[in-house]
């Protein structure tokens, strides 16, 4: 099992968050109304380390990548960041993060954190 510190997460564009900047340097919990982005900080998580959004891949009827970015911003807008350790592993539509910069967990699909699976 990995562990790792993350220090903080930008969000910009994804979802239904516009723009937001987490400082993780303490504990996180999670709680507000529906609709308040708790859903989408775990998906911004989820598509950080492994680029796509389980849940809602198995969509036809939608786009994936439409669905990810926030309404009304460009697709190039979308930015997910997450800062571990001592670097920066970042995600948008068009760039992942290097190989290396990924968490081998995750990398082989063990990411569990999307509350319906816990």
């Amino acid at each position: 099992m990995v562990k790792f510190n993350i220090k903080s997460l930008t969000i910009k564009s994804f979802r239904g968050i516009k723009d937001y900047y987490l400082d993780l340097e303490k504990s996180l919990v999670l709680c507000g109304e529906n609709g308040s982005g708790k859903s989408s900080i775990v998906n911004a998580f989820e598509y950080l380390f492994t680029g796509k959004v389980a849940h809602l891949s198995g969509t036809q009827t939608i786009k994936h990548d439409k669905s990810l970015v926030h309404i009304g911003d460009e697709p190039e807008d979308l930015l997910v960041e997450a800062e571990i350790g001592k670097r920066k592993i970042t995600r948008t539509l068009t760039q992942a993060p290097k190989p290396d910069d990924v968490i081998e967990d995750f990398k082989n699909g063990s990411f569990i954190l999307n509350r319906k699976k816990l």
